[in-house]
């Protein structure tokens, strides 16, 4: 025996939102491409945003930190190198189905080191605040390259 179908809800006021790709509030900075689904402006978020992210290939993303931001981000596909620490000392690889948390106030530098294949993401962070810090001098201790924006 067959269930039926729910019906939308209309009783769920601001609480619940479905936010369709066409309203989703697209980025180009730092060298990615994102974009944000939840955000205070197109969800009503307060304490988080989330983005789908996308990393061309060859893209050297600028090294930055969240000084009020926890990250969490979830693998979809391709693969990246995240350099990570003051001088970007440390290096982690990340690939599809990995998960890959980076703390507040960690520099950290994602790099497509691919030519042919995109490294596409899911990015959650805890405050609704874009609260990114360039930190370019870092560009040369890093890794070099051409950046995608």
């Amino acid at each position: 025996m067959s269930r039926p179908l729910p019906q939308p809800a209309t009783s769920s006021g601001e609480r619940v939102r479905v936010v369709p790709a066409t309203e989703q509030r697209v980025e180009t900075g730092h060298g990615f491409i994102k974009g944000w689904g939840v955000t205070p402006d197109t969800a009503g978020a307060r304490d988080l945003i989330m983005c789908r992210g996308v990393l061309p290939p060859g893209t050297v993303t600028t090294p930055h930190y969240h000084p009020h931001s926890q990250t969490a981000i979830y693998v979809l596909a391709g693969r990246a190198l995240v350099y990570v620490g003051d001088d970007l000392q440390e290096c982690h690889e990340v690939g599809a189905g990995d998960f890959l948390y980076i703390d507040r106030d960690v520099v950290h530098q994602p790099v497509n080191p691919s030519a042919t294949e995109p490294h596409e993401f899911i990015q959650v962070r805890d405050t609704a605040l874009n609260d990114t810090v360039e930190v370019p001098h870092l560009l040369a201790r890093g890794q070099r390259g051409t950046s995608a924006g």
